[in-house]
């Protein structure tokens, strides 16, 4: 998303999780709400994402997992 001067964000214009406090509409109004952006720089979205890869050896054992 553009901003008000119709530049893209950067890297630099966000926090370490690539997040931003500002104005979006919200259900229709207006809110200033903290909120991550996608930018085309690396990372491109949210930054501080961390999790547990896991193994899968056969499909049909994901979809165990899953349900």
């Amino acid at each position: 998303m553009k901003s008000a001067d119709g530049t893209l964000p950067t890297n630099t214009a966000l926090d370490a999780c690539h997040g931003t406090t500002s104005v979006v509409l919200w259900d229709g109004k207006p809110t200033r709400i903290y909120h991550y952006v996608a930018t085309i720089e690396y990372p491109y979205t949210v930054g501080c994402f961390h999790g547990t890869p896991i193994t899968v050896t056969h499909a049909s054992t994901l979809r165990r997992a899953n349900r």
